[in-house]
């Protein structure tokens, strides 16, 4: 069977502060659930293949389901919720249609291999009164566990969790238009 090819990017990224790596990846999965079922699995497949260093994991995107639907039971075994378990969350919708009333969660930041999911954030305002899509924006900050942090040529293990406070690993940004960023 052939569905939509649909869109995966990856990357290896490094916080400059402290050296330390993450695999991280952004998709955009199909409107259908037979084409999302193989999507999922394709994208759990590419992790362990493109991750072999076993790096903390971050997946993000435009699922296009609910975090209920039963598709994505396989990848939250693996993986937690940022809005979830996140120490500060909220509950809004990501898809709003450009305002038109249209009200849903198919947007959403998974993750693995971190100490914690400090904050989980849906921005929720217009830039000078529009929307600049029609999904609300999502973040969450993410605190590398102690136990797993690596400089730059070497592994630490242990050591005090204190003594590795956490780096912010998304932060948001605001781009307001007029203010040199066009």
């Amino acid at each position: 069977m052939k569905w939509p090819c649909r869109i995966s990017t990856w990357a290896v990224m490094t916080d400059l502060q402290t050296g330390n790596k993450f695999f991280c990846l952004n998709t955009h999965l199909s409107l259908n659930d037979a084409g999302r079922a193989k999507e999922v699995e394709l994208i759990k497949q590419k992790v362990a293949e493109l991750n072999p260093s076993n790096l903390p994991v971050v997946l993000l995107g435009d699922w296009n389901m609910e975090e209920a639907n039963p598709i994505l039971t396989s990848l939250m075994n693996v993986y937690g919720s940022a809005r979830e378990s996140a120490l500060k969350s909220d509950d809004n919708y990501t898809y709003h249609g450009f305002g038109n009333g249209s009200q849903s969660q198919p947007d959403h930041i998974f993750y693995n291999g971190f100490g914690v999911c400090s904050q989980f954030t849906t921005v929720t305002q217009k830039w000078n009164d529009l929307w600049i899509s029609d999904h609300h924006p999502i973040y969450a900050i993410f605190k590398f566990d102690a136990s797993v942090i690596q400089g730059p040529t070497t592994s630490i293990a242990g050591g005090n969790r204190e003594d590795y406070e956490g780096v912010e690993i998304w932060k948001p940004i605001t781009i307001l238009p007029g203010a040199g960023h066009e």
